[in-house]
């Protein structure tokens, strides 16, 4: 995440980093290093048990700008990454999404178009994946006034609660897929995933999303 973050081509947006209040050292210490290097990043330890989706919704609402003309919003697993133009296509794609909401309440804008990573101990494996409303390249447009959509409905029926334009046009997120991650994607890899080869994977993750593959798979194959 913090990568693709720090490699955005459009440095002007804000990060709100959801932390649990109890995360203990040196996990925190290790956690505030790295954000260090992304001035964006907020780290926001909020205490522990609350329900998420109140918590999501203190949060996001607390860190908007009232006087901003429209407020856009995402949501970033720790294993997710976006693409160097994400914010910019973002605010590129407002005057269209503008015309979708008249009613001053929320457009979303689905960059459907990412690309799913495995990652083993022994090596790698990436597909292509145009996938309707998952949540990297999902962005909400809202009023500052207006409450958050973030976890408030699904994330995949977002489409019942406001008009959506989706573009597919280039890769725009990358997902990781592994044993730990709660969408347990390793077992619907095939459902989801173009049977399509990506090339030049290592300079294709360093220049589009800030990821040194070579770093990550040997730490990958340290931690076994």
């Amino acid at each position: 995440m913090l990568p693709s973050l720090a490699n955005q081509t459009d440095q002007n947006f804000e990060c709100a980093l959801l932390v649990g209040d109890q995360l203990p050292e040196p996990f925190r210490g290790q956690l505030e290093a790295m954000v260090a290097h992304v001035p964006q990043v907020r780290l926001c330890f909020e205490e522990e048990g609350q329900r998420h989706r109140l918590a999501i919704k203190k949060l996001m609402e607390g860190y908007s700008d009232p006087e901003a003309e429209v407020v856009a919003e995402w949501q970033l697993d720790d294993d997710d990454a976006v693409g160097r133009d994400f914010v910019a296509e973002t605010r590129a794609m407002w005057p269209r999404l503008a015309r979708l909401m008249p009613s001053g309440r929320w457009a979303g804008l689905d960059f459907c178009r990412g690309l799913v990573l495995q990652m083993g101990s022994e090596g790698h494996d990436i597909r292509p994946a145009i996938c309707p409303y998952w949540t990297p390249g999902l962005v909400t447009f809202r009023a500052p006034g207006t409450p958050t959509m973030i976890r408030r409905v699904s994330h995949l029926e977002l489409w019942k609660h406001m008009p959506v334009l989706s573009i597919d046009r280039s890769n725009m997120y990358v997902r990781g897929a592994h044993e730990d991650n709660a969408s347990n994607f390793r077992n619907r890899w095939d459902r989801h995933c173009l049977d399509e080869l990506v090339e030049d994977v290592p300079a294709l993750l360093k220049k589009e999303f800030g990821i040194d593959l070579a770093a990550m798979q040997r730490e990958r194959a340290r931690v076994g």
